[in-house]
Parts: structure tokens; sequence; C-alpha cells
């Protein structure tokens, strides 16, 4: 028997916040007044497709913990979760047999990101303290992947609700 899990609200914060992003990015889109098929971005002061990216990344990652988590203890016991629950996602998907490299570069990807995003160490990306040497990552195209990880998740582990 399944204990209860927030797994499906885990899933639904990020949709929602990946959603609201998307129609974040389309607001701030006009085209130009010629009439050409050229998109003009317009800013958004409050960064609001940034903020929904960031909710809908966390969640993500949320989402695959929790994932991971009942695969895991279903599939190999809660013995063998206790041994691997610090381990990459990487390591937990082999453990449960994943093989498809597309989907483990994503997750990989994935958990760069959240790290990157979310355990922010702006002091470690400068070089002398002005110059940028880190990789610049775009919160919104993150979310994206994000998105692609999950639907690959329940896809390789016919999730599908």
């Amino acid at each position: 028997m399944m204990p209860p899990t927030n797994v499906h609200i885990f899933r639904s914060i990020a949709d929602e916040a990946y959603r609201k992003m998307s129609d974040d990015m389309k607001k701030n889109l006009r085209t130009r007044p010629e009439g050409n098929q050229v998109a003009i971005k317009t800013i958004d002061p409050e960064r609001k497709s940034f903020k929904q990216a960031m909710i809908s990344i966390a969640f993500s990652c949320i989402w695959l913990e929790a994932i991971l988590h009942l695969l895991i203890v279903h599939e190999c016991g809660i013995e063998r979760f206790k041994k691997v629950d610090r381990c990459s996602y990487e390591h937990k998907l082999d453990l449960l047999g994943c093989k498809d490299t597309d989907l483990l570069q994503n997750v990989k990807r994935l958990r760069m990101a959240r790290n990157a995003l979310i355990h922010e160490k702006a002091y470690l990306e400068f070089e002398d303290g002005d110059k940028f040497t880190g990789h610049l990552w775009v919160a919104q195209n993150e979310a994206e992947n994000s998105q692609a990880v999950m639907r690959g998740i329940e896809e390789w582990f016919d999730l599908a609700s």
C-alpha cells in the first residue's frame, strides 16, 4: 500500500508556476508597428516570469525527489533508499534501471540549474570580483527543461495518472 503523499500537489505547483511564467512571457511580447513578424520584448520590472520559473524549477525538483523516493522504496526497499537518499538524481535513476541518455542529461541539467539558481553563490561567479566567469542560467529555459524532465520520468516509469 502506498503511503499518503503530496507528490501530485508538488507537480501541480510546478505546472501552475510554469503556466504563469509562460503567460507572463507572452504578455511581454508585442509586434513591431510596421506589421512584420518581429516581436519586441518589453521589460518586466517585477520579473514575474523569472519568479514563476524559479517556483517551477524548485517544485519540479521537490516532485522528482518525492517520485524517486516512492519508486526506490517500492522497488528496492526502505533500507536501500536510506543508503542512496543523498545521492544524485542520476544515481537514483540508474539504481531504478533508467537508461534513457537524453532523460539522464536533462536530469543532470536540472540538478545543476537548481543548485546554481536556488543555492546562489554570487561571489564565486566572478573572477577578481569583477569579471563574470560562471555559467549564465536562464531560469525560464531551465523551467522548460524541468517540465521535460517530469514528462520524461512519467513516461519512463509509466506513471500517467
